[in-house]
């Protein structure tokens, strides 16, 4: 059976309320989980080829560089339901945070579902 991004979406939103331990045993280490949160989203899809071409990582800013690399990256005002959004919080050019986007605000903002804003998903 094919994975579409309903199934990655609504297995993301399930986590909602799940503090980040769950990520760090799954991933295999403690820190920041946004990523270790969309990694592993993929990973119990059996999808996670989808996600940093199979590979694991952690750091938002690697998966900004291979999605540069593998021309998965779109504009800020093009985001669709179900796509990977990524964060710049400081303005400074080097990518904060991750999460998927799960829906569009009529201002053009984003509303997302992301591991890591506070102490749950």
């Amino acid at each position: 059976m094919a994975i579409n991004s309903y199934d990655i979406i609504n297995l993301a939103l399930s986590f909602v309320g799940e503090s980040g331990t769950r990520f760090w045993q799954d991933y295999g280490m403690t820190g920041s989980w946004c990523c270790m949160f969309v990694w592993d989203v993929f990973r119990l899809k059996n999808a996670s080829k989808l996600f940093y071409g199979g590979e694991k990582t952690a750091y938002v800013p690697t998966y900004m560089d291979w999605a540069d690399k593998n021309e998965q990256r779109i504009s800020s005002d093009k985001g669709q339901w179900g796509d990977i959004v990524i964060f710049d919080w400081n303005f400074n050019g080097v990518a904060d945070h991750i999460g998927f986007i799960v829906g569009k605000n009529a201002d053009g903002t984003y509303k997302c579902v992301e591991g890591n804003v506070s102490d749950s998903v």
